[in-house]
């Protein structure tokens, strides 16, 4: 059994991916929808220049509890950013799949997906340090939500080659 108890919000797998288009995992219905925040390049860049230096991790955690202008493009979508949620076999008996920090959403609530529509591009919207990918998956099943851990589900599609 994948299912874990972990209420960790970074749980799932990041995936490095520059502004690229986004895929449905699984055929399904659009069930959450965050489309309105900025790149998180513009409030690193603010900090930047608030600081002097180039903010580290930590001084973007600090910085998304100060409550200004900063904070709010950090901590848009709840950390998330721009984002889509997709509930797959029927509310309450599947499984719904997370995709996280995206650039651009081509998808509403309530719109039926195929497995390999587009429904946006990645990006470096919400709580982030560049541009990526955030996937999680949940169990609709009790005990709701429960994550479980993507990775062995995930199908290498292309081996990178080393030379």
């Amino acid at each position: 059994d994948q299912r874990s108890s972990n209420t960790n919000p970074h749980s799932g797998v990041d995936f490095g991916a520059s502004y690229t288009e986004l895929y449905a995992a699984a055929s399904g219905t659009v069930i959450d929808v965050i489309n309105y925040c900025e790149d998180t390049s513009v409030a690193i860049q603010k900090l930047r220049e608030r600081l002097g230096r180039y903010p580290s991790v930590g001084d973007i955690g600090e910085a998304s509890k100060q409550g200004d202008e900063i904070a709010t493009i950090i901590n848009c979508g709840g950390t998330g950013g721009n984002k889509v949620t997709i509930q797959h076999d029927g509310e309450g008996e599947g499984y719904s799949t997370y995709y996280g920090h995206m650039s651009e959403v081509y998808v509403e609530t309530g719109v039926y997906v195929e497995q390999g529509d587009v429904i946006g591009k990645s990006g470096n919207s919400g709580f982030t340090t560049g541009p990526h990918l955030h996937f999680m998956l949940f169990s609709t099943s009790e005990p709701y939500p429960s994550h479980i851990d993507p990775a062995p589900f995930i199908k290498t599609i292309k081996k990178c080659d080393s030379n």
